[in-house]
């Protein structure tokens, strides 16, 4: 079906029936795309870049019950409501080589990440790691951090526990972002060792 989806719309694109508009350009004034949008009566509409942030910021709470129906009992236990939670995304296995590794972290700056955000936040914090590294120093964040835990659960459930918690760091990464949209949670994306973390650069998802 998608097949002769797409056949369909080539036809159609082709006889211009239809106008095709393609979002793949993040550097790009997207205003004279939006604005044809809206004039056109059939517009397709593709590319990674395309985002309708009023709408999905209205279905947040669809997506969430959607999708972790009953999840909430599994965080109780797990995050702490006297605390600040911070959610540290520590992702590795693919980005060995993804973007030429310019984004698999050492753990140095994992926790120069964490004890700033603490610093920031001048109180007592519970720190909850995240990732898909299976040799991760499990030893050195449990010594280092008094009040913490190593998830090793599904990436369901992963998902939402990061979305209860009220920061989250982690390299550029939809996963994270995801979790930002369902709870709407301040993240903040790490760029590299030389990153100045602020407070006012921690932004919500909104889709």
């Amino acid at each position: 079906k998608a097949k002769t989806a797409f056949e369909f719309r080539k036809v159609f694109k082709a006889l211009n029936v239809i106008k095709l508009i393609e979002f793949n350009n993040d550097q790009e004034d997207l205003s004279s795309k939006e604005d044809l949008m809206k004039t056109e009566n059939r517009t397709f509409v593709k590319g990674w870049g395309y985002r309708n942030k009023e709408l999905t910021k209205q279905d947040r709470n669809y997506y969430k019950e959607l999708f972790y129906p009953n999840f909430h009992q599994k965080s109780k236990s797990l995050i702490d409501p006297e605390k600040i939670n911070i959610a540290i995304h520590i992702r590795r296995g693919d980005y060995v080589q993804w973007e030429g590794g310019r984004y698999f972290f050492n753990d140095a700056i994992y926790t120069k990440a964490i004890d700033k955000l603490i610093e920031l936040i001048g109180t007592d914090c519970r720190v909850l790691i995240f990732t898909n590294d299976k040799n991760l120093n499990r030893h050195l964040y449990d010594s280092k951090y008094s009040n913490c835990y190593i998830s090793s659960s599904d990436e369901r459930t992963d998902h939402y526990l990061m979305s209860q918690c009220q920061y989250i760091i982690g390299p550029p990464s939809s996963f994270s972002m995801w979790a930002s949209y369902i709870g709407n949670t301040k993240f903040y994306h790490l760029k590299g060792e030389n990153d100045k973390i602020k407070l006012e650069n921690f932004e919500i998802c909104n889709g």
